[in-house]
């Protein structure tokens, strides 16, 4: 009976430190699904990587090009043809707006802290909307600069203490040096508020490299530094999230010969500084995704990664306290239709497995999601 109430307080601790902190999305690990993977696949142009410990989602665009697969790198920049790089488009601006409907059977999963029991597996039904826009202007063929913008909101039908709103500013310039050389540098900024209130700041920033071997693989090399702060009250060690993230990254991609399909390979390993100790950490995150046309004009992705957080300090809500280091492995699966129906429209439905296994049981749970929308896209 002892042994039982001791095994208790580590779930008890951290069912108090809940109550006490909102929910947070996570200062320490990447978003299941990030703000700009939401506007992914709908706006017809290439854009650089995230920079982030989540990469570029399987849904992304396939670049459209006329050429048989398969050649040298020669023969391609001869040619002067890169299938990796998106044409101008007809028009320099785009809007699109996504309207989805989800379920989540583990609302509260990215939260920073998880109550074991008290509140893992709550499940319940949202809507999502996603309006975005962008801005490209190309002064030569050389270079392009681009002006994108994001609006994103969710609410629960229960839980409105989760409703999540976003704005997101991402300024973007690219310069090819060769037809399949270029370089190019990345800012953005984040503001965020949950249930009406301010949350979260995030700005963020670095340098990309793109080099197209040939006629169907292209490498992309990325560096960032992201800030985030959260909007609390000043909070005792270990448990400030506030975080500054070195990040780098290294991504390949494969045009399939003889098809429309695309597949990517990447790895980003991010240093996480954080005021709080218990968020201290390395992510190393492998991601593999291949997306591609089916039959009847429907599109479709699969995506699988991943990660690896070991942390550096031993963690509070380990029983006794602060003797146990954090070491998380996340596993996510996800797989996308999508179908045009009509010129500017699209409708899409998606599923998604994730399961995190920590060597804390605070810190453990599984998570799926079920969503479907409609895409309208000028």
């Amino acid at each position: 009976m002892e042994s039982d109430r001791l095994r208790l307080v580590p779930a008890t601790l951290a069912a108090l430190v809940a109550l006490l902190l909102p929910p947070l999305s996570s200062a320490d690990e990447p978003d299941w699904r990030s703000l700009d993977e939401l506007a992914k696949g709908h706006v017809r142009r290439a854009a650089p990587p995230d920079n982030e410990t989540t990469d570029a989602p399987a849904d992304s665009p396939v670049p459209s090009h006329e050429s048989t697969l398969g050649g040298s790198r020669g023969e391609a920049e001869a040619r002067h043809v890169n299938p990796f790089r998106a044409p101008a488009p007809p028009k320099p601006w785009n809007v699109s707006l996504i309207l989805e409907g989800q379920f989540d059977t583990n609302a509260v999963a990215p939260t920073e802290i998880i109550a074991p029991g008290a509140i893992d597996l709550v499940g319940t039904w949202l809507m999502t909307t996603v309006l975005s826009g962008g801005y490209e202007f190309r002064p030569n063929d050389d270079l392009e600069i681009h002006l994108d913008a994001l609006w994103y909101a969710e609410y629960h039908d229960r839980y409105a203490k989760f409703d999540l709103d976003s704005v997101k500013f991402s300024p973007w310039a690219q310069w090819w040096l060769t037809p399949m050389l270029s370089v190019g540098v990345k800012g953005a900024g984040t503001w965020q508020t949950l249930g009406g209130e301010p949350l979260l700041s995030v700005l963020e920033g670095g340098p990309f490299a793109t080099y197209a071997e040939g006629d169907w693989t292209q490498t992309t090399l990325a560096y960032a530094y992201k800030n985030k702060e959260y909007d609390f009250e000043t909070l005792p060690n270990p448990l400030d999230p506030d975080s500054s993230r070195h990040t780098v990254s290294i991504s390949q991609d494969v045009l399939l010969p003889e098809t429309s399909w695309i597949a990517s390979l990447s790895y980003a390993l991010s240093a996480v500084d954080a005021d709080g100790s218990d968020y201290d950490c390395d992510l190393h995150l492998v991601t593999l995704s291949i997306g591609g046309p089916l039959a009847l004009g429907v599109k479709t992705s699969f995506e699988t990664s991943l990660l690896v957080a070991p942390f550096h300090h031993d963690n509070l809500l380990s029983f006794p306290p602060f003797t146990e280091d954090r070491e998380d492995k996340v596993m996510r699966f996800t797989v996308r239709l999508e179908r045009a129906i009509m010129e500017h429209l699209s409708v899409y439905g998606y599923a998604m497995h994730m399961d995190n296994d920590s060597t804390l049981r605070a810190y453990t749970y599984d998570r799926e999601m079920y969503g479907f929308g409609l895409v309208l896209y000028w």
